[in-house]
């Protein structure tokens, strides 16, 4: 079997490669700038972003077998939606986009 160079990917507006050309590691692209709408691009094709240091570009990931869940089929049990519909929680989504990048990339406090 050939093993497949990942696409290197620059800036903000591209079209991530099948992720049929993902190597043996699963890697299909590296580089290329997080936003909302790359993450929605990948995420759509079966891509996923995953760091491996700060000071090295994303790698962009798709390995096989991958685990996809279709949000369209997601059963919410009776007492789950009335606790979403009581009002005691906020459902949101593409909020705050830069903040949640920051905050998943800073270090936690050691536990004790």
């Amino acid at each position: 079997m050939r093993q497949l160079a990942p696409t290197w990917l620059v800036g903000g507006d591209f079209e991530f490669p099948s992720p049929e050309r993902a190597n043996s590691d699963g890697v299909v692209a590296i580089g290329g700038e997080v936003t909302a709408t790359t993450l929605r691009r990948a995420y759509r094709s079966g891509i996923f972003p995953w760091p491996i240091r700060v000071d090295m570009p994303m790698f962009w990931f798709s390995p096989d077998p991958r685990f996809l869940i279709d949000v369209t089929a997601v059963h919410v049990p009776r007492s789950v939606a009335k606790v979403a519909r009581s009002g005691r929680f906020e459902v949101r989504f593409d909020t705050a986009f830069r903040d949640v990048i920051t905050s998943c990339a800073s270090s936690r406090p050691e536990s004790r």
